[in-house]
């Protein structure tokens, strides 16, 4: 009896706790556990009861899922405009990110400055990329700086590829070492594949190695390329046939 009255007392308390939830945290927990159907449900209804711009904002992610781009920017945009518990960063971002990924650049670079503007710090790093995808170097050291301002260790690795391409070595070879002072595997590897090129083949030796400890492949593939490159046949093959076996595929 007593068996039965604490399944009841548990149930019960089970039933008060989910009646507590709001209509967008039932739906939030459905986005969760992936059924998009459900969670479409509750944060469609959560909008038309509360203008929940947080429900809003997961509209917008659950649509962009499903490329349902329209209904996306719509519920983002709608998220932007509505006061709310939600944080309006997000859907401007995701906005960014979105037309970003829809060559709309110019609209990307908008909503990313934006973003910035409401002290998104993520936002940065994204603009820096929009630039150096669009070969405007200059703008894009400036928002990689900011990143790495802002603690974005991927930016010291990105301000270095530009300085690289620039040929401008000696700042590329500066910000991949602060990379790798921050224990960046991407930033090792680019090191060790910078000296390689420059003939500095003890120094890329040892940045390969130190990124292969970090189960970096690419540098498995690099490595064996300049064991290759010195006749060191033995070593060469056992990490190209490394880097193949972990997935290599250039």
């Amino acid at each position: 009896m007593k068996k039965i009255y604490l399944f009841v007392l548990i149930f019960w308390c089970l039933l008060i706790s989910c009646s507590k939830m709001s209509t967008g945290e039932k739906g939030e927990q459905y986005y969760e556990k992936g059924d998009l159907k459900k969670a479409e449900e509750y944060f469609l209804k959560a909008v038309e009861e509360s203008k929940d711009n947080k429900a809003m904002n997961y509209l917008g992610s659950l649509y962009a899922k499903q490329e349902k781009y329209e209904l996306a920017e719509k519920y983002w945009k709608m998220a932007m405009e509505t006061d709310g518990d939600g944080n309006k960063n997000i859907p401007i971002y995701n906005l960014g990110k979105m037309y970003e990924n829809q060559n709309k650049y110019d609209l990307a670079e908008k909503y990313y400055k934006l973003a910035i503007d409401n002290n998104n710090k993520e936002a940065d790093y994204n603009l820096g990329s929009l630039y150096r995808e669009l070969k405007k170097y200059d703008l894009a050291e400036q928002y990689y700086k900011l990143a790495i301002e802002n603690g974005n260790i991927a930016s010291l690795n990105e301000l270095a590829i530009i300085y690289d391409i620039q040929k401008k070595y000696d700042l590329a070879e500066k910000y991949w070492k602060l990379g790798v002072e921050k224990d960046d595997v991407v930033s090792m590897g680019n090191l060790g594949a910078f000296y390689a090129r420059h003939e500095n083949e003890e120094l890329a030796e040892k940045m390969l190695k130190a990124a292969i400890e970090k189960k970096d492949v690419t540098s498995m593939n690099n490595l064996g390329i300049l064991y290759m490159k010195q006749g060191n046949y033995v070593q060469a093959k056992e990490y190209l046939k490394m880097a193949l076996k972990k997935g290599y595929d250039d």
